[in-house]
C-alpha cells in the first residue's frame, strides 16, 4: 500500500544522497531506515536512541549463537504434540483442512474451524460439498 506523507526536507535529501551511493530510490532508502528501526526499536531502549543521536553512545552488534537442537529432540517433541493432539489443533487453528474420506473413497473431508465436517471435493477451485442427492448415488 502507498500512503503519501509528509517528510522532513533534511531527511529526503539525507536519504536521496545515501540512496544514491547504494543505488537505491530516495523511497526505498527511507523503506532500507524504517525497516533498520523496526528491527532495532526493540532492542534499545529510548534513552539509548536519544544517546546514540546525541553521540554520546555508540552501538555494538554481537552474533546470535542459537544452541543447537538434536533431530531426536525435536522428533520427540513432534510426537509428544501429536499424542496431545496440539499438533493437529495447532495445524488446523482458524482454517479449514482437507484430507481424503474413509467413508467416501475418491472424496474429500473438509474439517472446519469449529469441527464441523463436510464430505465433497473441489470443483472449478471451490470445494463443494456432496448434496443429499450425491448421498443417494
Amino acid at each position: 500500500m502507498t500512503t503519501a506523507i509528509r517528510l522532513d526536507d533534511n531527511l529526503v535529501r539525507h536519504a536521496a544522497a545515501e540512496g544514491q551511493v547504494h543505488r537505491r530510490s530516495t523511497p526505498k532508502q527511507i523503506e532500507y531506515w524504517a525497516e533498520i528501526g523496526r528491527a532495532v526499536a526493540g532492542e534499545v531502549s529510548a534513552e539509548d536512541l536519544i544517546a546514540i543521536l546525541q553521540g554520546i553512545r555508540k552501538v555494538s552488534v554481537e552474533p546470535v549463537t542459537a544452541e543447537p537442537v538434536s533431530s531426536d529432540d525435536l522428533w520427540a517433541e513432534v510426537d509428544q504434540a501429536r499424542e496431545s493432539g496440539e499438533l493437529g489443533r495447532s495445524i488446523a487453528r482458524g482454517r479449514t483442512v482437507y484430507q481424503s474420506s474413509a467413508e467416501k473413497p475418491g472424496y474429500l473431508e473438509a474439517i472446519h474451524p469449529d469441527g464441523t465436517r463436510e464430505v465433497g471435493q473441489f470443483r472449478n477451485g471451490r470445494f463443494e460439498a456432496l448434496s443429499d442427492r450425491d448421498d443417494a448415488a
